[in-house]
């Protein structure tokens, strides 16, 4: 086993729900579904409920058999988990031990600031749904076995501007933005692409999106072109 899994049934069903309850708070952040954590949720449960009949006087060598298979099934879900998704970015080191994590002893090799420039394509899939898919921007690399991220920066302008004191559910433009880091808002990911589920209030207006790369450290790269988009 890996030392960052405990070899104990009873500590790893504990990790299992600790990791449970973190990730109903914070997983939508993190990007991690409701099907994976409903799938997690479902593993931990038969296998918790197969532990205790094993402990009990119902334990037959079929129930030892299902138990011992549910835990694999387990283990193996959480080792999948924790290798494809709960990376940092976009978890952070301070995120870790929410869920029962440790950082890496080792000092890992510093990842240097991106060079390469993204840019993106923006096509509609639906009320208040775009797609952002990310491409190099020409003449320019995505540094390959780099460890980057894509950091998509967006805003919404209002017909006419955002007047000072409006309150929306996020803060509006006030103008078209002239480069990315007029843009309020942010969205990390590490595909190629992400789905923009919008508010229905913001169907017709225009968004601006500018995306650069990010290192796990926060380090971006420069900025990519301003793309507009309407919200369908």
């Amino acid at each position: 086993m890996g030392d960052w899994l405990p070899s104990k049934r009873v500590e790893r069903l504990a990790m299992a729900r600790k990791w449970i309850k973190t990730l109903n708070e914070k997983g939508k952040a993190w990007e991690i579904t409701k099907k994976e954590i409903d799938q997690l949720t479902e593993l931990s449960e038969k296998a918790e409920e197969l532990f205790r009949q094993v402990q009990s006087a119902e334990r037959t060598m079929g129930i030892t058999a299902l138990c011992t298979e549910s835990f694999q099934e387990l283990t193996k879900f959480m080792r999948e988990l924790k290798r494809c998704r709960l990376t940092i970015p976009p978890l952070s080191l301070s995120d870790l031990p929410l869920l029962g994590l440790r950082p890496n002893d080792k000092i890992p090799t510093p990842i240097p600031v991106p060079k390469g420039q993204a840019t993106s394509t923006v096509t509609y899939h639906g009320p208040h749904l775009l797609r952002v898919s990310i491409t190099p921007v020409e003449g320019t690399l995505f540094e390959s076995g780099r460890k980057y991220g894509f950091r998509i920066h967006y805003g919404i302008l209002l017909p006419g501007g955002a007047e000072a004191e409006h309150q929306g559910h996020y803060r509006y433009l006030t103008k078209p933005p002239k480069t990315g880091d007029e843009l309020p808002l942010s969205k990390f990911t590490r595909r190629r692409f992400t789905m923009m589920d919008f508010s229905a209030e913001d169907s017709g207006k225009t968004v601006f999106f500018c995306i650069c790369l990010e290192n796990p450290s926060g380090d971006r790269g420069p900025w990519g072109p301003i793309v507009t988009a309407i919200i369908p």
